[in-house]
């Protein structure tokens, strides 16, 4: 939810990665809300990931984000369309290594404002078929579905503490290694994770390692969310 300003100044003030949590992009959805290519393009030079949005008000093209009051009373679009978003940051960044679900189905509106194949959280299994029509590898599902947003939490938990934690249960996908250095161990792993421990240890990470640094209110955990 940052506007235009305040995403440059934190690309100026924090050098880590970036995690946008839920935006899609402006080239196919006008509104501020939304990611301009130059700001892509400055998210994955940082390594980080882009969770995409499901709701109509940021998939429908013919919608300004910025003004709801012109919002339909009811959703348009099949989930298809968050895959043309998930097409145009691959395009632009030549690979797949930057982008997640990000959905934004938390209760802030009902059904009518879901993509109009999308019942419950189920449905995000089809999602994952729908990626699979239109022509990702297995590989690169399972890096959208979980493993590029996990992988730059993993790079992030090991940058705070200076070394792989090995009793940390991460897994991580093979097709998008955040850090080199990590490659081969990673690989060889391919852990589960294990929230109760991630959160608890993940949190203390940001404590010592961040808060010094940043304004509180800029910083969820140790990797900056927009």
């Amino acid at each position: 939810h940052a506007s235009d300003l305040v995403f440059w100044q934190l690309i100026d003030y924090w050098q880590g990665p970036i995690h946008a949590s839920h935006c899609n992009c402006r080239a196919l959805v006008p509104g501020q809300r939304h990611l301009s290519d130059e700001m892509i393009k400055a998210i994955t030079e940082r390594e980080g990931v882009i969770g995409l949005v499901f709701a109509e008000g940021m998939l429908n093209p013919e919608l300004n984000f910025d003004t709801p009051d012109a919002w339909p009373q009811n959703a348009r679009r099949p989930m298809s369309a968050v895959v043309d978003h998930i097409d145009h940051i691959c395009q632009l960044t030549g690979n797949c290594d930057h982008v997640a679900i990000g959905s934004d189905l938390d209760g802030g509106f009902g059904r009518e404002m879901a993509p109009v194949d999308y019942n419950t959280i189920a449905d995000l299994q089809r999602f994952l078929d729908i990626l699979d029509r239109r022509g990702y590898t297995t590989e690169n599902v399972e890096a959208i579905a979980h493993g590029n947003l996990g992988g730059v939490l993993y790079d992030d938990f090991v940058r705070a503490y200076g070394q792989d934690d090995p009793d940390l249960l991460v897994w991580r996908a093979p097709s998008t290694v955040m850090n080199p250095a990590l490659r081969a161990d990673r690989l060889a792993r391919e852990r589960r994770l294990d929230p109760t421990r991630f959160a608890r240890e993940y949190e203390a990470a940001f404590v010592d390692n961040v808060a010094a640094f940043l304004p509180a209110a800029w910083v969820d955990d140790a990797v900056v969310t927009l």
